[in-house]
C-alpha cells in the first residue's frame, strides 16, 4: 500500500502542473491582448506604382503521326524514329515530337513510344499528355496518360513497352492499315504567364 505522503506529493505535483499550464495560457492571452491592433486599409490601384499578373494558361492540342511501311523499318533495338515536329496554334510555339522505337528501347519484343519537348522560349514545360496506339479503324487500343516536366535537354516521357510488336504485325489484329502504324498524342501545356499591366 502506498504511503499517503507519496500520494499527497503526486497529487500536489499534478495540481502544480495543471496550475502552471493555466498560468502559461493566461500569460499568453495577456501578451496577445497587449499587442497593438492592426487596422486594415483599402489599397487603391491608382496609387500603386506597378502591377503584375501571374496566371496559368492551359494550352491543349493533339497530333496524329502515321508511320507508313511500318513492317519495313529495320531499326535495331534502341534505335528510334522521330516524328515531324508538332505544336499548338498559339502565337508562342513550343515544338514537340514523338519518338518511336520500332524494336523497343530495351526489349525488342515491344514498341516504345515517348514524347519530347524540342524547342520553344521556355526552358522547362509542365505538361499532361496522352499517347495512344490506334488500330486500323483509328480506335485507341493502347494508351498511356501522365504528367511530366519537360526540358529542351532531351527529357522523354512515355512507355518503353506500350504494345507487343508481334501483336501489331499480326494482320488478324487489324492494327496496321496498309502497313501504316497510327500514333495519336494529346498534350496540355501548363504555361505560366507573367506580365506587367
Amino acid at each position: 500500500m502506498k504511503d499517503t505522503n507519496i500520494m499527497d506529493q503526486d497529487t500536489a505535483c499534478k495540481s502544480f502542473r495543471s496550475t502552471k499550464k493555466l498560468f502559461d495560457h493566461l500569460c499568453l492571452l495577456l501578451f496577445i491582448s497587449s499587442l497593438p491592433r492592426l487596422t486594415l486599409a483599402t489599397v487603391s490601384t491608382s496609387d500603386v506604382d506597378q502591377i503584375g499578373f501571374t496566371q496559368i494558361k492551359l494550352v491543349k492540342f493533339s497530333y496524329l503521326w502515321r508511320v507508313q511501311n511500318f513492317s519495313l523499318y529495320a531499326e535495331a533495338k534502341g534505335e528510334k524514329l522521330n516524328s515531324p515536329p508538332f505544336f499548338s496554334e498559339e502565337s508562342e510555339r513550343y515544338n514537340w515530337n514523338l519518338l518511336l522505337y520500332p524494336r523497343g528501347i530495351s526489349n525488342g519484343n515491344y514498341l516504345s513510344v515517348f514524347l519530347q519537348y524540342v524547342a520553344g522560349n521556355a526552358l522547362k514545360v509542365k505538361a499532361e499528355y496522352k499517347i495512344s496506339i490506334l488500330n486500323s479503324s483509328y480506335d485507341e487500343i493502347r494508351t498511356i496518360r501522365a504528367f511530366g516536366t519537360f526540358d529542351r535537354n532531351g527529357v522523354e516521357y512515355g512507355s518503353p513497352s506500350i504494345i507487343d510488336r508481334a501483336y501489331v504485325l499480326n494482320a488478324t489484329n487489324h492494327v496496321l492499315r496498309n502497313d501504316e502504324l497510327a500514333i495519336y498524342a494529346e498534350v496540355t501545356e501548363f504555361r505560366i504567364i507573367r506580365r506587367p499591366k
